[in-house]
């Protein structure tokens, strides 16, 4: 009984250890980021990266200001609704061309993928059809 213990301990502390990394990849340049998540051959690998990318680009968003408590919960809500690979490739198709559009290449290579992932965000919730817009709000009228 004792034995069986120490292994659900040792699983769960795996668990933990292994979630903290891929919140920690966040915090890597984006061309980093997204290199090491296209070129991931476990799919086990990329929903976990996906899923701490999508919460840490939430929380960072939250963080700076850029949405406020209720909007937390809605976005959550939805991006929890799908997938998180789902999700991510969603973010991926519609936020970051219009990120790339207002900083940039070289701006968006060197960015924390985290800080890309709040601008996706924006352009993506962008009210007005215009994500375009919405980022440049946050990054120049702050």
């Amino acid at each position: 009984m004792e034995l069986l213990v120490w292994i659900a301990v040792i699983a769960l502390a795996g668990w933990f250890w292994k979630s903290l990394q891929y919140d920690k990849q966040t915090t890597y340049d984006f061309d980093v980021w997204i290199h090491s998540y296209e070129t991931t051959s476990s799919p086990f690998k990329r929903s976990g990266m996906a899923v701490a990318f999508l919460s840490q680009s939430i929380h960072f968003a939250w963080a700076m200001g850029a949405i406020n408590s209720k909007q937390r919960e809605i976005i959550t809500r939805h991006l929890k609704s799908q997938r998180a690979t789902t999700s991510l490739t969603m973010l991926l198709g519609t936020g970051l061309p219009a990120v790339i559009r207002v900083v940039g290449q070289n701006e968006v290579s060197d960015t924390p993928a985290r800080a890309i992932g709040m601008l996706m965000l924006l352009a993506w919730m962008s009210p007005d059809n215009d994500p375009e817009s919405a980022v440049r709000q946050h990054l120049f009228c702050r």
